[in-house]
């Protein structure tokens, strides 16, 4: 079913527009609730019951009144509470008010199985290998009526065999004020069939991620001529658009016969058919379409953001947080992107103060996903995460995206930076590269501290490490390393070119953009620090296997520790009294 939302507003009028198929806007009340499945009888057919969505819409103006005789919210998994992102142990957003960080998990009620969608991109035909005809349903209607270059993507989870029939619901919202000086809120709405396709590395659990697909009605976006260059540029109508996604279930099927694509044009005649009973219908979702914007179509920033999977388990390593942002920030990196699943107390402050004082260089995105971890779905819907983080790297405008976790760095061997090293290699394949792989090297925590820092720390006369830190930070005090390299794939890590990938994985690249291709990069140029336990407990990782001395770390040792006490110095001075026992530990090192 799809659950109402209460919208405060002060009135509703009719508004009308000109497109043909399913665009005549209608005001809504949204002090009325509407439910989209109620009242409605099961048919019988060879011995299954289905719901008949033609006979439902076709009555649905005379069933207004609210009956949840066949369903219930605890039947549909849909309970709000559990998509409520204010609770007190999440870092805050409170200092951004960008849409793009308005994207939380939300229901989509109408499935007969757990079904949530998070955030909603605009993306191209010919950048994702895609065209119109991928829709499969009315030709000549999408071309008429259909952006030619643009359409929806979203991130979302569900079922890995979901059969779900997909409705894609734009409305936009008006503000206007009638005679009387009264404020109105007018909505229109557009529907359009969409399809959907499971991410490709799920570990076939009983959930995966997903990429829903809608086309996009013309009358959302148009195509300018920037008249200065004569290049291409898009631009928007209105601000205030947003997308909701129905899913109907095989209970709901069109036909009786097991041809999805009659089901798919069947569906889309009834879209057409009942399009003003449609608009009737408040849906369970709603999210802001990112990409909107006016837009010219020119070079991304020469900028390296980095995605990190969900911080899951109460994350509560704070030095070595710390440690990750400042390092990779010499290294060159200009964003960093946290799905926050569960953190502890401390991490949980030091994101905060992070935002704080650099409002730009952390986004934080709350991941409460409803799902079962390594159960129903791998490591809090990890492929959701990267792969909504590479869309929007991309709609921020980064031109590189490093997608590494948090025991994990890509270091240069022969650069000062990462940016350094990408440039050079673009320089050598010029207009081919998809994305950069690196190979994994293990620095066991098992092995013995390097006691070379100590010395290095006792003869640098430009900074005396007084309280010890440099044996807090794993980079400088572990640098004995297995000799053995992992091969490309396996473990390895990737930098990506964002306009040149369509779907990443955890370890690589599964579908890039036409002509573009990944290249391995030889370790004597750059490998994958790996920071970590024997992957399969005990000690045989390090009494089974060979090692080496690494400390290229060292060459930026001076600046890394200068950061991070010039970052605790900064944050212990400005918190409350109150607020001390928290940060206590950390605190004590300045």
């Amino acid at each position: 079913m799809l659950l109402s939302t209460t919208t405060t507003t002060t009135s509703s009028t009719t508004d009308q527009t000109n497109e043909s198929d399913s665009s005549n806007g209608n005001g809504i009340d949204h002090h009325h609730h509407y439910h989209l499945f109620s009242n409605i009888k099961l048919t019988n057919n060879g011995g299954h019951q289905y719901f008949s969505l033609k006979n439902f819409l076709s009555n649905f103006n005379e069933t207004y009144k609210i009956d949840d005789n066949i369903f219930s919210l605890d039947n549909l998994n849909c309970h709000l509470k559990n998509f409520d992102n204010s609770s007190d142990d999440q870092p805050s957003n409170a200092t951004h008010d960008d849409d793009d960080e308005n994207d939380f998990w939300q229901p989509v009620c109408s499935s007969n199985n757990k079904f949530y969608v998070f955030s909603a991109y605009i993306d191209q035909y010919n950048r994702s290998n895609l065209n119109l005809n991928f829709f499969n349903t009315d030709y000549q209607h999408q071309h008429h009526n259909d952006n030619q270059d643009y359409f929806v993507r979203i991130i979302a989870v569900t079922t890995l065999t979901s059969k779900d029939k997909i409705i894609c619901s734009y409305s936009l919202d008006e503000e206007k004020e009638d005679d009387n000086g009264r404020k109105q809120i007018i909505q229109k709405n557009w529907f359009r069939q969409g399809k959907m396709k499971p991410i490709r590395e799920h570990w076939n659990l009983q959930y995966s991620a997903f990429f829903i697909y809608c086309p996009l009605p013309k009358m959302i976006m148009i195509n300018t001529l920037n008249n200065n260059d004569g290049h291409s540029s898009t631009m928007l109508m209105k601000s205030n658009y947003y997308l909701s996604i129905i899913a109907l279930s095989k209970h709901w099927y069109i036909s009786n016969n097991n041809d999805d694509d009659d089901d798919d044009l069947e569906l889309n005649r009834l879209l057409k058919q009942y399009a003003q009973t449609m608009k009737m219908i408040v849906p369970s979702n709603r999210m802001p379409i990112h990409g909107l914007q006016q837009q010219q179509q020119q070079q991304n920033n020469d900028k390296l953001a980095v995605c990190i999977k969900p911080l899951h388990y109460y994350y509560n390593k704070t030095i070595n947080l710390i440690e990750f942002i400042e390092l990779n920030r010499i290294l060159g990196v200009r964003r960093f992107y946290f799905f926050n699943h569960t953190v502890s107390t401390e991490v949980d402050q030091i994101l905060r103060l992070y935002q704080q004082y650099e409002p730009e260089l952390l986004k934080i995105l709350q991941w409460k996903l409803p799902i079962r971890s390594q159960l129903e779905i791998r490591t809090e819907g990890i492929f959701a995460a990267l792969n909504d983080c590479l869309y929007r790297a991309r709609y921020n405008r980064f031109r590189y995206v490093m997608f590494i976790d948090l025991d994990e760095f890509i270091i240069p061997n022969n650069h000062k930076n990462l940016i350094d090293l990408i440039e050079n290699v673009e320089h050598f394949y010029p207009n081919k590269i998809g994305a950069l792989s690196f190979r994994n090297g293990f620095f066991y925590l098992q092995y013995p501290n390097d006691q070379q820092i100590e010395k290095l720390i006792d003869h640098n006369n430009d900074f005396d490490d007084k309280t010890n830190l440099h044996q807090q930070l794993i980079t400088l005090t572990k640098t004995w390393r297995k000799s053995e390299l992992n091969i490309h794939k396996q473990r390895s890590k990737c930098i990506v070119l964002v306009d040149n990938i369509i779907e990443m994985g955890n370890h690589f690249v599964w579908e890039f953009l036409y002509g573009k291709h990944i290249f391995n990069i030889d370790p004597k140029l750059a490998y994958l620090h790996h920071y970590r336990v024997c992957e399969f407990g005990g000690n045989n990782c390090i009494e089974n296997n060979d090692h080496i001395i690494d400390r290229r770390i060292y060459y930026w040792s001076k600046s890394l520790l200068n950061n991070i006490h010039y970052r605790l110095q900064l944050f212990c001075d400005s918190i409350r009294i109150q607020q001390k026992s928290i940060m206590n530990d950390i605190c004590n090192f300045i």
